[in-house]
């Protein structure tokens, strides 16, 4: 039997994504989204997420679909790779009767699909007339206005901590959070804030997550959802 020990483009969590997927329809979803969240430690894919989500809501696990679905709208791939899911967030916040960010999502979606010339689908405007009757939103840096709407939701519902970045990597790419007697690594992709001042010393909050040292061969625990403390005060309780 031919062992294969490293793959390529991490084929080997994509192909346990998609038996996920299988076991989910094969009625098992919890299953499916056990083996879905241990994924995430090897490979926090904003498509887990977004898989994770739609199993949770088909669970009528809404709160906690959602919180992936935060996750995976706020990573930084291109929103028109994004527009079913967010059309999907718009579903469910319209089922939880929270009108206005409902037809925001709705409105970016037809926004995106405008911007790219593509065929705006009939059900999307029939949410958006339903909705603009309930509610007004402002249009102008829609994606923008999601954005913090993301953040503080995700802040609502994790647990969250504060300490101080203790330093860089070299790469730029990652680095350490101070906390009292601990350290956690966070990658700088996980930093929320827009300001580009994020340097050593500055004070932030953040969630944590497993996540595995392949160095170490270890289990540990990785700095996510990271915000400057003056964001997290801002964002902290907004609706």
């Amino acid at each position: 039997m031919l062992n294969i020990n490293k793959f390529h483009n991490d084929r080997d969590v994509w192909m346990q994504a998609r038996k996920a997927e299988c076991i989910s329809l094969l009625g098992d979803p919890e299953a499916a989204i056990n083996l879905l969240e241990q994924l995430l430690v090897k490979k926090d894919h904003w498509t887990i997420h977004k898989t994770i989500f739609q199993m949770k809501i088909d669970l009528k696990y809404y709160d906690e679909g959602l919180g992936h679905a935060f996750m995976a709208a706020l990573t930084k791939d291109p929103p028109d790779k994004k527009i079913n899911l967010y059309y999907k967030i718009g579903q469910v916040l319209e089922m939880k009767k929270e009108y206005k960010y409902a037809l925001m999502h709705y409105v970016f979606v037809k926004q995106i699909r405008v911007e790219k010339k593509w065929n705006i689908p009939s059900e999307l405007i029939q949410c958006i007339d339903r909705l603009s009757v309930k509610d007004e939103i402002k249009t102008d840096n829609l994606h923008m206005q999601l954005r913090d709407y993301w953040v503080s939701q995700k802040i609502l519902i994790s647990k969250r901590f504060e300490g101080f970045i203790m330093k860089f990597l070299p790469n730029g790419k990652a680095g350490f959070i101070k906390v009292k007697n601990n350290s956690y690594y966070f990658r700088t992709s996980s930093i929320l804030s827009l300001k580009k001042d994020v340097f050593k010393d500055v004070k932030v909050s953040f969630s944590l997550v497993d996540s595995f040292d392949i160095k170490k061969g270890i289990s540990t625990k990785e700095a996510v959802d990271i915000l400057l403390t003056e964001d997290k005060e801002k964002n902290n309780g907004k609706k």
